[in-house]
Parts: C-alpha cells; structure tokens; sequence
C-alpha cells in the first residue's frame, strides 16, 4: 500500500478551492486539499517508522505561517496549482528535512523540483495554462498556520486515510 506524508491546511477559501477541484482534479474526491512534502511512495517499512521519521521532522520544525497567493503550474504536464509564497521556505525546508531522513532518501524524485502547492486541477496539457488563468486567483488565495504533519495510507481507491497527525513544534505567532 502506498503512503505519503502531508499537510492538510485549514484554508479561509476552501469552499472556492474546493470547487475549483471538483470541476478540474480528478482526486478531488478521494482527498481534501493538501501540501506533499513526501509523494507517494510504496516501502516494506512499517507505519511506526514512517510515523517516528515523521516525528523527528515535525519536532525539529516550529508551527508557522503559509500564504497560498499565486497560481502556478506544471504546464507541460497539465497540473495547476495554489502556490505558497510566504512559508514556502519554511516547507521546502521540512519536505527537505524528510527525505534526509533514511527511511525516505530512496524515494525523493531529484528530477521534479520541489515547489510547495496546493494542486487545483490536471487538465490535457494544451489546456492547464489558459484554465488556470481563467480562474478567480483573488478568491482562492489564503493564509494559515501549519501546526501538524499528517501521513496517509492510499487506499486501492485511490482514497486517502490519514492515520497519523504529529504536531509541530510549538510556536508563538503574533497575538497569541
């Protein structure tokens, strides 16, 4: 069964995100809006290891803030995306951080640069950069605070089901 590691954030506009991804991601239906930091990757190691690599990362990485704010893609590819501007440091950072750690080196695709998102749609390549531009980019941007790492296993459906959710460490954000 494959596994991934990721962030569920809480998003402001998540009804419009939402219904940007019914209408253009074909996973819409089997997982909420999310951040990879480790893509799916199938490993004879047990959840406890995954869970206590994931623990490590999480520990070492304090709470922080993310603006969602631009739309990007992978045009030549037909992905559209939600882009992290503010945090996207921070996310790099820790999806970094994880795929240093042994249990999950061996599955880091150096051949994908790594670009914090939250992805909107996969559509035929012809099509990814003209739909993303005819989207309300105003009425999707949002901010958040990320407090948790979640991990997945996918299910033959192609279903997620988050079985674990580390928090980071703690923070002090202003105001608080």
């Amino acid at each position: 069964m494959q596994r991934s590691v990721l962030i569920f954030p809480t998003l402001t506009t998540i009804d419009a995100v939402t219904a940007v991804r019914r209408r253009h991601d074909p996973l819409a239906a089997n997982i909420r809006p999310h951040v990879s930091l480790v893509f799916p990757f199938e490993s004879p190691a047990p959840d406890a290891a995954i869970v206590a690599a994931v623990a490590r990362a999480a520990a070492a990485t304090p709470a922080f803030a993310v603006a969602f704010d631009r739309i990007g893609g992978d045009w030549a590819n037909g992905y559209f995306w939600l882009a992290a501007g503010t945090g996207a440091g921070t996310l790099t950072q820790l999806h970094d951080r994880l795929y240093r750690d042994p249990v999950f080196a061996a599955f880091l695709r150096a051949d994908i640069p790594y670009q914090p998102h939250i992805t909107l749609g996969r559509v035929t390549p012809a099509h990814a950069e003209a739909t993303a531009a005819g989207l309300d980019a105003a009425g999707l941007v949002a901010t958040t605070r990320v407090t948790a790492i979640a991990i997945e296993h996918i299910l033959p459906d192609g279903d997620s089901d988050a079985f674990a959710s580390l928090p980071l460490a703690r923070a002090v954000f202003p105001g608080q």
